[in-house]
């Protein structure tokens, strides 16, 4: 019974140092042949040796313990000197100089990889503020001439209305009952006229830009759907740039490309900064400009309704039912009426203000804190990492010529809007102070034709006219007889004061037309200009975009190089 017991202890002992010895022969093999590729060392770690204890018989455990100790404690110092020659799983048995210059070469394919996708990314987040851009302040081809049509209709029509009353009062204040109905009413109904088509031009304006904000809807470029698309692209950015910068801490890279792709990745981090800055600011520029134009187009309406509705038409009721006293209701539309007109331009850029300020508000805590100075960063490192790279060994030179063009041509972009945008609030300024001299002019003479009319109509008491008083004076002894001058009757007096507030507005709606026809001739002659220099807003975007798809599809031809290569 000791000879069988002796003979399977001596069977485990022999067993145990044969597998031990075997593991150091492989360990060795591994370490020394450099051929052998990842493939083949899973290989054999997908069948491990057995380990001891599973052949000793339950008897022999406790005697055997101190040898398979020693045994065994070699074997976690074996898997610490072959982790130690490469901590990199993708890349273990690669140990010499040469696998070194293949290890960085492969960590540089990993970065530029992860480099062009966000730069791709970033390249869409600029088409899309282009895009949108154009799209959230696109006005139709016929625009400009409908609102000149439908202005002058209105100021016409109002001047041979308005010059017409002023007419027939001048004419017959004196002998008011002489004034025929008909001839009277001609006026105001030209007045009706008029401010019927300032209805109608202002209606249309709103249909159409409700037509076209559904349209928008349906397209994926309005506000809500910008924000959300800018959104999901901001995270991926960030994702992105947050996946190179742990791939440059956890890489082995040389002192020059460690410095190259930090310094890159500044720039991929400008690009950001400033495609979210020109987000922000496409965002708060279209806010203000669909609220100026819907709260411009709502005050068009109302001097439009009240003038026409309010002061015209109860202006010929007055006439038409012999009742002057309706004339003060009259008067009180065209106050209205004027009103609208002069306070149209101020509440109109008072709320774009308001609007554009509670979204800026609203963006900024979306987007967090941003580099104001990025464009300028950007222009000045993308010069910087030009240099740079004629120290720096990369898979592909062509790839980094095609990223340096896009963080120039990012710079160029922004600054050209930044100078697009200038100019635009340059230019919405001036209008701006035209806008408000030209109302203040024509609401301001409608507002003097109100209150005249409003105090003939409620001035108005029916009286009998009162007798011509005589009076007799004693001369050399003569009576001579003195006549006083004939009191006015009421209807003379209404007639006189209408007379007097329909002057008033004569020269506000000659205003009317003569503003109407300049801002249209000078705003044709200045699109003609900017046609023909290549320098329209939407010109200037449609070039931006060829651009930007032609880098668009250059990254994408290099980040297929990169993956086949993988």
């Amino acid at each position: 019974m000791s000879l069988e017991k002796a003979t399977v202890r001596f069977f485990c002992s022999f067993l145990v140092v044969w597998i031990a010895a075997a593991s150091s022969v492989s360990a060795q093999v591994l370490s020394s042949d450099p051929s052998r590729t990842e493939t083949e060392t899973d290989s054999l770690q997908d069948f491990p040796s057995p380990s001891p204890l599973q052949i000793q018989s339950p008897a022999s455990l406790d005697q055997n313990e101190p040898l398979l100790r020693s045994q065994t404690v070699s074997e976690p110092v074996l898997d610490s000197v072959f982790l130690a020659q490469n901590a990199s799983p993708s890349l273990r048995g690669l140990g010499s100089e040469s696998n070194n210059s293949f290890l960085l070469n492969a960590s540089m394919s990993d970065l530029e990889e992860v480099t062009v996708l966000a730069a791709k990314k970033e390249l869409e987040l600029i088409g899309l503020n282009a895009k949108y851009r154009v799209e959230s302040t696109k006005v139709d081809r016929y625009k400009t001439w409908r609102s000149f049509a439908f202005n002058m209709g209105q100021y016409v029509f109002s001047n041979i209305g308005i010059d017409h009353v002023a007419y027939a009062r001048w004419r017959t204040w004196q002998r008011p009952s002489t004034a025929g109905k008909s001839f009277l009413t001609f006026g105001p109904s030209f007045l009706i006229v008029g401010h019927s088509i300032g209805t109608a031009g202002a209606l249309t304006e709103l249909t159409i830009d409700a037509w076209r904000a559904r349209q928008l809807r349906k397209m994926k470029m309005d506000e809500k759907s910008y924000r959300q698309k800018v959104n999901e692209l901001k995270s991926e950015i960030d994702r992105l740039l947050l996946r190179r910068q742990t791939l440059i801490e956890s890489k082995q890279f040389s002192e020059e490309a460690a410095k190259f792709a930090s310094r890159e990745g500044a720039l991929l981090k400008n690009m950001r900064d400033a495609a979210l800055i020109e987000y922000r600011n496409f965002c708060v520029r279209g806010k203000a400009f669909r609220t100026g134009r819907d709260v411009a187009n709502l005050m068009s309406l109302g001097g439009a309704t009240t003038g026409g509705y309010l002061g015209a038409l109860c202006g010929l009721l007055a006439i038409t039912n012999r009742k002057p006293n309706i004339a003060g209701p009259a008067g009180i539309g065209f106050i209205v009426s004027g009103g609208f007109i002069v306070l149209g331009p101020v509440v109109s850029k008072v709320s774009s203000i308001a609007a554009s300020r509670r979204l800026t508000r609203s963006l900024d805590k979306e987007l967090g804190q941003l580099d104001l100075e990025s464009v300028k960063n950007l222009e000045s490192g993308s010069i910087e990492l030009s240099r740079l790279a004629d120290n720096v060994d990369l898979s592909s030179a062509e790839g980094m010529k095609i990223r340096l063009k896009l963080y120039q041509a990012g710079a160029a972009a922004f600054h050209k809007d930044s100078a697009m945008a200038l100019a635009e609030k340059l230019n919405a300024s001036r209008e701006f102070k035209e806008r408000v001299l030209a109302n203040t002019l024509i609401g301001g003479t409608k507002i003097g034709w109100g209150v005249q009319l409003a105090r003939a109509g409620f001035g108005f008491h029916q009286a009998p006219a009162p007798r011509t008083q005589v009076i007799s004076v004693n001369v050399d002894g003569k009576n001579l007889p003195i006549y006083s001058y004939r009191p006015k009757t009421p209807g003379s007096v209404f007639s006189h004061r209408v007379a007097m507030g329909a002057t008033t507005f004569i020269p506000g709606t000659a205003i009317g037309i003569l503003d109407t026809m300049q801002n249209r001739a000078r705003g044709q002659i200045k699109t003609n200009k900017l046609k023909k220099e290549g320098k329209l807003p939407a010109m200037v975007i449609a070039q931006r975009l060829s651009a930007l798809e032609n880098l668009d599809r250059q990254l994408e031809e290099e980040l297929q190089r990169l993956q086949s290569n993988r």
